[in-house]
């Protein structure tokens, strides 16, 4: 092995300015089915994480959390978990983050059919929403083909009614990721019926 040599007087940080040069090329991006390996201090046992699962040196919970009462979501409670919407007889409004541009990700599902509105809101009526869902009729006949609902200009709101704009089935999603401080870019997969409707509105000030 090369000597740990170095300009200061503690071998200590002579090593580790070696290990810091040796390494550097070692070092690459993370790669699809990469691991991190974290060690346990409190059951000496090494687990691995992917690398989405850990921000900050912090290793994020992936567990789904219910959305059951109206709630204004965190990175730390919400981001990066399946959010499941899970109440009927009432509306219930999910109020996104501020949107920054860091990429984080919100994942909605409907686990519980409310017809009394599920509403998915920005957090101030600059942030806008931006993208496509696609709606697939539950009443389906032979010319009634799936929609294609864009985002306008001005939107700002998603709101599953269970019928018309959307919501009508278990499993049904909304993904939503802070692409700027003036976006979120929104993708996902609804039921619809009766007269389909856009689940795309301006509401937020």
């Amino acid at each position: 092995m090369p000597a740990e040599t170095g300009a200061t007087t503690s071998r200590l940080l002579n090593r580790l300015a070696y290990d810091v040069a040796t390494i550097a090329a070692d070092v690459v991006t993370v790669a699809t089915g990469d691991l991190i390996p974290i060690y346990d201090l409190s059951t000496e046992k090494m687990t691995y994480a992917t690398p989405r699962a850990i921000r900050d040196g912090q290793l994020l919970s992936q567990t789904p959390v219910s959305l059951t009462v109206t709630t204004i979501l965190t990175k730390a409670a919400h981001e990066g978990r399946p959010l499941l919407m899970g109440a009927a007889g009432a509306a219930l409004t999910f109020t996104l983050p501020a949107a920054t541009g860091s990429g984080d990700r919100y994942r909605f599902f409907v686990s519980v059919v409310n017809t009394s509105n599920y509403l998915i809101k920005a957090s101030a009526g600059s942030m806008l929403l931006k993208g496509t869902i696609v709606g697939a009729s539950v009443t389906d006949s032979a010319t009634d083909a799936a929609r294609t609902w864009i985002a306008g200009a001005t939107d700002d709101t998603i709101t599953l009614n269970g019928t018309t704009t959307g919501g009508t089935a278990i499993g049904n999603w909304i993904e939503i990721e802070d692409c700027s401080a003036v976006f979120w870019a929104v993708r996902g997969m609804i039921g619809q019926s009766g007269a389909e409707a856009t689940p795309f509105s301006d509401t937020v000030t």
